[in-house]
């Protein structure tokens, strides 16, 4: 638990010093179109969980119901340390994943190709929500699981770059995993 915290506090500060020039124009672009970005982040949500549904059923078809240990594991963690976990969960990670698959993979890409730009983007936040259970595991099956993570992956790409802030992608990847830990304690 407070491990996890210290870890992701650090890969917290240590974002913020390297993107800062990043994040000072992303703030300065959300605070001159917050109502494009709150617009965005309402179409992101409905596009996130509609799109999510429909791959859902379609990987739980290809791959017998294998669980998600990702989600797995965040849970088991939310009941040992719920406070460091939902900080983690809600508010570091998400800067984080951010930070570096949208504003560094996908903003460093896009001026070359939006489309490589997307894929890129989407394939290594996929990859690395799901590698360290496919390497644990020694079974490559989990690979699949990366499909799930796709369009999240896309949509939060999306949010950014139709935003220009990627606040908005902050915000929308935090609200979709607080919903997430929510659905999965109800």
């Amino acid at each position: 638990g407070m491990q996890s915290a210290i870890y992701y506090y650090v890969l917290f500060a240590v974002t913020a010093m390297i993107f800062h020039g990043l994040l000072g124009r992303s703030t300065r672009t959300l605070t001159d179109n917050a109502a494009l970005a709150a617009k965005t982040l309402g179409m992101g949500l409905v596009a996130l969980y509609g799109l999510n549904e429909l791959v859902y059923r379609l990987t739980h078809a290809l791959i017998n119901n294998q669980t998600n240990l990702n989600d797995v594991s965040i849970s088991a963690r939310i009941d040992t340390a719920p406070l460091s976990t939902l900080l983690i969960v809600l508010f570091l990670a998400p800067f984080v994943e951010e930070f570096l698959f949208r504003g560094l993979v996908f903003g460093g890409l896009r001026s070359r190709s939006r489309t490589v730009a997307y894929l890129v983007s989407c394939v290594l936040f996929a990859f690395l929500h799901v590698w360290q259970y496919a390497w644990g595991n020694q079974d490559v099956t989990y690979f699949w699981l990366m499909l799930q993570y796709l369009v999240p992956g896309a949509v939060l790409a999306w949010a950014y770059d139709h935003s220009g802030t990627l606040w908005t992608s902050v915000a929308l990847h935090g609200l979709a995993n607080a919903l997430s830990v929510l659905v999965s304690r109800l």
